[in-house]
């Protein structure tokens, strides 16, 4: 099983995206089921009715188009593009009843869907 914790040369620390503790053990959690996964790629899609979606996927590398974060020993992969519209966004992990979900909180929020899917800036 590989502990990405150990894996923490050469990484950026966060500046603007922020990890809670549960989110970042849930992310390790997802990352050490597989050795290849080497961390979480983070996009926006155009999607619901508020603008934006957060699409989250295991990645096993990091493509030449993003940049490598690094925050309570998980890694997130970023497209350069879409870094300012994350900026001031906060991932929890919620556990409430038999409901599990990844919910994101952006400072920069202007309107949500009711459902929480989508955002817009």
């Amino acid at each position: 099983m590989q502990n990405i914790t150990k894996k923490t040369k050469n990484k950026k620390l966060f500046k603007g995206i922020t990890l809670t503790k549960n989110a970042s053990t849930q992310m390790l959690h997802l990352i050490n089921k597989n050795s290849k996964n080497k961390g979480i790629r983070l996009n926006i899609k155009k999607s619901g009715c508020a603008g934006f979606r957060i699409i989250m996927e295991l990645a096993q590398e990091k493509k030449e188009e993003e940049i490598e974060l690094f925050q309570n020993g998980t890694v997130l992969f970023i497209s350069k593009k879409i870094l300012q519209i994350l900026e001031g966004m906060e991932i929890d992990f919620i556990e409430k009843d038999f409901n599990k979900i990844f919910q994101y909180k952006h400072s920069n929020k202007k309107n949500h869907c009711g459902c929480g899917e989508s955002f817009e800036l």
